[in-house]
């Protein structure tokens, strides 16, 4: 049996270099990749509540953010995409099934 009831993973681009370690700060139990001006985050494990990240994020880097971020729902069989544009976030919700059956066909 797994532990694993959500993934939430996405990217930060363009952040400047003073808004780094405010952002390592508030990712510090997500496993990070960084490139040049770029920041991949991803955690895998039990429930967590991913909104206040996304609300953080904003918060961090305002008009400045500029990505994108998933969260999937292992238990409930839900995805979301949250598009992070000038400061803005926007949620999708994506069928999950539609997701995984594009894999399939490949």
């Amino acid at each position: 049996m797994t532990n694993m009831a959500i993934r939430f993973y996405g990217q930060l681009r363009n952040i400047p270099q003073d808004k780094l370690p405010p952002i390592r700060e508030l990712l510090r139990d997500f496993e990070l990749f960084e490139q040049e001006n770029a920041l991949d985050f991803e955690y895998e494990g039990m429930y967590m509540d991913h909104e206040p990240y996304l609300e953080q994020i904003q918060a961090i880097l305002g008009e400045q953010a500029n990505g994108q971020a998933d969260f999937i729902d292992l238990i409930e069989w839900k995805m979301f995409r949250y598009v992070i544009e000038q400061g803005t976030i926007t949620e999708h919700a994506i069928p999950l099934n539609e997701v995984l059956e594009k894999y399939n066909t490949e």
